[in-house]
């Protein structure tokens, strides 16, 4: 029951999302002007700073964060044993079923 109701509140939501995908957000593109830039454009420094930012910063943050879960996560031999114990029994049981 919970994981039907988690697929459909899933379901749900990427109907939601995807509504949205079918708005343009600034104005009409047309084949002519959606790739249409000048030669010599400059960015802006707040554009760089964006780039930048999203390129080597955020999934720098996000390995480091990573990193430091797995030098927490408390998987030690003995607990693999357990583990490997637990899912044999499991599939015995299941199985017999």
């Amino acid at each position: 029951m919970k994981k039907t109701f988690r697929y459909l509140l899933l379901l749900g939501a990427l109907t939601g999302f995807a509504s949205c995908l079918d708005e343009v957000p600034y104005g009409t593109y047309s084949n002519e002007t959606f790739y249409n830039t000048e030669a010599d454009a400059v960015q802006s420094g707040q554009t760089l700073f964006g780039l930048r930012l999203l390129m080597s910063y955020l999934p720098a943050a996000g390995c480091a964060l990573a990193s430091l879960l797995l030098v927490f996560y408390p998987l030690t031999d003995r607990r693999m044993k357990h583990i490997a114990g637990e899912l044999s029994i499991r599939r015995k049981t299941e199985d017999h079923e």
